[in-house]
This record gives structure tokens, sequence and C-alpha cells, in this order.
């Protein structure tokens, strides 16, 4: 759980941007703050704890670009506030 939540820590203060899904969220990552292993080991981690979610990683090589999307069955997307109050200081307004 420590290593999780220093990982997560890690990777959540390096999103920039993020987007509603109909069943999740998706999370941009500044790829020069958390690289595309860091957000690998974080999701290896969390999904310990939580094997419920559905985590999908994008990563363009042309720019860079890194998006990480969280979802899961219904309820799921509810849930992650709760399970990441970090994570949802990052949720779209």
């Amino acid at each position: 759980r420590k290593q999780l939540g220093q990982v997560g820590e890690h990777v959540i203060s390096a999103i920039t941007a993020s987007r509603e899904l109909n069943d999740g969220y998706a999370f941009r990552v500044d790829p020069t703050k958390a690289s595309l292993i860091d957000v690998a080991r974080w999701l290896d981690l969390w999904r310990r704890c939580c094997p419920f979610y559905e985590f999908q990683i994008d990563f363009h090589a042309a720019d860079a670009s890194l998006w990480l999307s969280v979802k899961g069955r219904p309820g799921v997307k509810a849930y992650i506030p709760v399970d990441s109050p970090r994570l949802a200081k990052k949720l779209p307004e």
C-alpha cells in the first residue's frame, strides 16, 4: 500500500488533463514528469488491490503523448473518487 501511494502520487502529479468516458475517465500524463514505465508500475500495484478496474495506456511515439484510462463495469466509475481522492482532484469539472 505504501509503494502504491508513493508511485501513485508521482504519476497523479504528472496528470495535465482529463476527460470523462462512459465507463470511467482518461488522464493525460506529462511524460517528462512521469514515464510510461512509472505509469505501468503504478497500474501493476493498483491492480493487485483493486482487480475490478480496467486500465488502458495509450502511448503515441510521434509526440510522446501518454493517456491513461481507468474504467470498469457499472459502478466502478463512481468508485474511482472514493478509492483515490488524489486522483479525484484531477477529474474533469
